[in-house]
């Protein structure tokens, strides 16, 4: 009996691990749902640390087989970047840790659309008082997507 209850419990935390493994999110912070960034956009002007800092943990690549998703979540964040808030964006990638930074740096990299304004985004992060090594890291980012115009 204990080996059958020992073979189910490591069946169990197999197909937990595998389900992990596929992106398959439970988590409150990666929902992968395309009317949150709608309500991003459209609150842009109104966003606080807390949504800012939810956005982000979505880059953990738990959405990556969300393609409208991602897609849509690199505009919200070159919109972040250009928007008169983005000191906001700097301050919590800089105050939290355990954001996914090599993968958000990698979104600012490659932006997903043509019409994205990445020298305005440049310039606005440029102009950001404070949190200089974030900054840095960002204007870092931004230069290799503009290399790639």
């Amino acid at each position: 009996m204990k080996s059958i209850m020992f073979f189910f419990s490591v069946l169990f935390l197999f197909v937990i691990e595998t389900v992990s493994g596929n992106n398959f999110c439970n988590r409150d912070s990666c929902i992968c749902d395309v009317h949150n960034l709608v309500e991003m956009q459209q609150n842009m002007d109104n966003l606080t640390t807390d949504e800012i800092k939810n956005f982000l943990s979505t880059f953990d690549g738990c959405c990556i087989n969300n393609v409208e998703y991602t897609e849509f979540s690199n505009e919200i964040l070159y919109s972040l970047l250009g928007h008169n808030k983005a000191y906001l964006l700097v301050k919590v990638l800089s105050e939290n840790s355990e954001l996914p930074l090599n993968n958000i740096k990698q979104a600012i990299e490659n932006p997903i659309n043509d019409q994205i304004d990445i020298k305005k985004a440049y310039k606005n992060i440029k102009a950001i008082k404070g949190c200089k090594s974030m900054r840095n890291a960002i204007l870092k980012s931004i230069n290799v997507a503009i290399s790639k115009l």
